[in-house]
């Protein structure tokens, strides 16, 4: 019981799992490394969720959240989840990459939600199929941060 248990880290891959479905999509992705290497990587996204640093989010997440609450007014129905999911991605971009609400943030929003809509699609590789439309989100996702970065690197801070 041990092993299945504490020790289950030597005992399920999480790569051998998920390559099959995933590996396309979130090459070298957390969900996809095992051992050492993942807790490495988990230990280095962890300081991005410290309590101190969720303290520090809040009020940035403020103007987003109360803007979002006026825009609902005070009557009629809204669906939820889609407009809880595009705030959150939003919030998101802005907290942890300093990019303001915008046509940038709606497309980086829109590549991020295809590309994971894409994990649960059949893998066939044409631009108007989900998992060909998640692969485009991908490259657009890569293309921005590669050139997000180097800005970032050199104190720039605008997207």
């Amino acid at each position: 019981m041990q092993e299945l248990l504490v020790r289950q880290q030597d005992n399920f891959l999480s790569q051998e799992a998920w390559e099959t479905s995933l590996g396309t999509l979130f090459p070298n992705g957390l969900m996809l490394m095992d051992g050492d290497r993942h807790l490495r990587h988990r230990t280095l996204m962890r300081q991005a969720f410290t309590r101190e640093a969720l303290d520090g989010y809040l009020p940035m997440m403020l103007p987003a959240l109360e803007a979002q609450v006026a825009a609902w007014g005070g009557g009629g129905q809204i669906r939820a989840y889609p407009v809880i999911k595009h705030l959150t991605l939003r919030i998101a971009m802005e907290v942890f990459f300093g990019l303001p609400a915008g046509p940038e943030v709606d497309r980086l929003n829109a590549a991020f939600a295809a590309l994971v809509r894409a994990a649960t699609a059949l893998p066939i590789r044409l631009p108007f199929t989900a998992y060909g439309k998640g692969l485009a989100g991908r490259r657009y996702l890569e293309d921005f941060f590669a050139r997000l970065i180097p800005q970032r690197r050199a104190g720039n801070s605008a997207g």
